[in-house]
């Protein structure tokens, strides 16, 4: 982010700066250093408690979402979501409408690459699946004496003689 996205601006920065965050949500392809970047801050903003991620899938789930019904889904109260929603908007995630809040192009992008970046790696080739059966005979009726074998002797091939 620059100086001029994170100062608070004077009347002829404020347009400087509106076009540079309108430029900066509009963004729908992030790079790796980017998707990084943004992952940390948002680490950073959940250390006390993990809350950006479940914000930003909540917003993604309804858009337009109110303050009141986020802090209700998550479990915040209002107005320290409300502080903790122009976080996300500082970092161009998010911006809020007249009915709520919404992801913004660059929100949208993010979640999507951090979503592929943290989920579990499958491998391509298929696994093998075990299979286990019930015996037809309880276990507990094998103790006893040794079952007699359901082929007969004179059936079975004849061991080579060495």
């Amino acid at each position: 982010m620059t100086d001029a996205e994170t100062t608070a601006p004077d009347s002829t920065d404020a347009q400087a700066s509106g076009s540079a965050f309108e430029a900066l949500a509009q963004q729908t392809h992030l790079d790796s250093a980017t998707v990084a970047t943004i992952a940390e801050r948002l680490d950073a903003m959940d250390r006390s408690r993990a809350w950006t991620r479940d914000a930003l899938h909540a917003i993604d789930d309804d858009e337009h979402a109110t303050v009141e019904e986020l802090a209700q889904q998550l479990e915040r109260e209002v107005l320290r979501l409300k502080t903790d929603m122009r976080r996300l908007r500082a970092l161009a995630l998010t911006e809020r409408t007249d009915a709520g809040y919404r992801l913004t192009p660059r929100g949208i992008a993010f979640l999507a690459a951090d979503d592929a970046r943290t989920a579990p790696r499958r491998s391509a080739r298929p696994r093998a699946v075990l299979t286990l059966t019930t015996p037809a005979v309880p276990v507990a009726a094998c103790l006893g004496k040794p079952r007699a074998s359901p082929i007969p002797h004179s059936a079975l091939p004849a061991e080579p003689s060495g």
